[in-house]
């Protein structure tokens, strides 16, 4: 396992996260985040509940909120990929999260009626998350041998 690709797949992450998650942290783009994965879902026929903006600012807040969390994150893992060896840590611990919020959207696509817009997301993040495993315990191993 190279560790180029390893970095494409980090930098790419990153980027993902700091893209998708941009229109959820501020308060003015949130509704056209919204908006943007109802037409995902309409278009590719994906069905389930249409997301709706919530109408208390408290929960607006908590939205803005995880919007600045999964920025963090993408910050992190495009710092982590300028040294993969040193901070390996930061791309596997992502890729462990990204495998519990896939585990998370399976559940409740099977409790409940969500959006079809987050269960694409959600196979996105396994990928991510299945490719950054692999890869972390590509290195680790290469490591030791050394």
């Amino acid at each position: 396992m190279k560790e180029d690709n390893f970095k494409i797949w980090v930098v790419c992450a990153g980027l993902f996260n700091i893209i998708a998650a941009f229109p959820l942290s501020m308060p003015f783009t949130m509704k056209y985040f919204f908006a943007c994965l109802n037409l995902i879902d309409q278009v590719l026929g994906l069905n389930g509940q249409e997301l709706v903006l919530p109408k208390n600012d408290n929960n607006l807040l908590w939205l803005n909120t995880c919007g600045l969390a999964l920025l963090l994150v993408g910050a992190m893992l495009l710092y982590a990929s300028k040294d993969l060896i040193n901070r390996m840590g930061i791309p596997l611990l992502n890729g462990l999260v990204r495998i519990l919020f896939a585990i998370l959207v399976l559940y409740y696509s099977i409790v409940a009626d969500i959006s079809g817009s987050i269960i694409l997301i959600a196979v996105i993040d396994m990928l991510i998350g299945g490719a950054f495993l692999l890869y972390c315990l590509g290195l680790k191993r290469r490591i030791a041998l050394l």
